[in-house]
């Protein structure tokens, strides 16, 4: 019996010496969205992000989704092949990160040595066969007002809430004014994934819909998101990435697709100001 014991032990005792591997570690603070050259600048419209997640693949594997900034263990050693995936809040939801694919992955290799610090800078680009409608503020154009509007978006240039470009559009609800409802223009019906970008201050709920059109000039518009104002008077531009393409995959007669905008002064309020810009619906060619 004692025999035994020992042997038990020495074979504890083994096992709790086995050597650990040890990892490499990777950093990442954050993705910048680069100009792609093969893609026409009015194609791309104004390089704005909201990256907040990467999804991270070692030697083929996948590693999962993380927030950046991000500094993570990686248990390989040697030359490995290290791919980036920029991912967004779908819907600006932060339960659903999703790897946008209209952005390319960033692609390199590292020669890892156990506890060693690797930090990467990773640039993404819009993919080389993206289409675009963009509504920019630039021009003089703006989203088209709808009949029960009794407000219009106009362009404004006011350095002190433009943030890019020169223009951005703007909205001013009141109790009299209450009520916004817009369009984008017609899109041709694409095939595939659709998502609408968009920069925004708003201090008012705005209810964004899904618009499917028909011959004679008619319309279904369906209610998809809300975009909920800040909570504090002091409002800041955020981005927000919306995908509408179930809908369209849902709605398969339709001649047309648009994303509306509509808002009504909030009922707590007797005033609230509404600012939007880089309006851009992206899909493949």
């Amino acid at each position: 019996m004692k025999h035994i014991f020992i042997g038990i032990l020495t074979l504890f005792l083994f096992l709790g010496c086995k050597k650990q591997p040890i990892p490499a570690f990777i950093s990442i603070d954050n993705f910048q969205l680069v100009n792609n050259p093969t893609v026409p600048n009015s194609v791309e419209g104004e390089l704005t992000q909201d990256i907040d997640f990467v999804l991270l693949y070692v030697n083929g594997n996948n590693l999962g989704y993380y927030e950046l900034p991000i500094r993570v263990p990686v248990l390989a050693e040697g030359v490995a092949s290290i791919k980036l995936y920029p991912c967004v809040k779908q819907n600006g939801i932060s339960g659903t990160v999703i790897d946008y694919p209209f952005y390319k992955s960033f692609d390199t290799t590292l020669n890892l040595v156990p506890e060693a610090e690797y930090s990467l800078s990773p640039t993404t680009m819009y993919t080389d066969n993206i289409s675009t409608w963009i509504m920019d503020f630039e021009g003089a154009n703006s989203l088209n007002s709808q009949p029960n509007s009794v407000v219009d978006m106009i362009k404004i240039t006011d350095t002190t809430h433009v943030k890019y470009g020169t223009g951005c559009g703007y909205v001013h609800l009141t109790t009299t004014d209450s009520m916004w409802n817009a369009r984008t223009s017609s899109l041709a019906t694409p095939s595939g994934k659709i998502w609408v970008e968009l920069d925004y201050k708003i201090s008012n709920t705005v209810l964004n819909t899904f618009v499917a059109g028909y011959s004679g000039g008619l319309s279904d518009e369906y209610p998809y998101l809300y975009l909920n104002p800040e909570t504090s008077s002091l409002t800041e531009w955020k981005k927000i990435y919306i995908d509408f393409t179930e809908n369209r995959s849902a709605i398969t007669d339709a001649l047309y697709y648009e994303a509306g905008f509509t808002a009504i002064l909030d009922p707590d309020k007797t005033f609230s100001d509404i600012y939007f810009d880089n309006v851009k619906i992206i899909y493949f060619q």
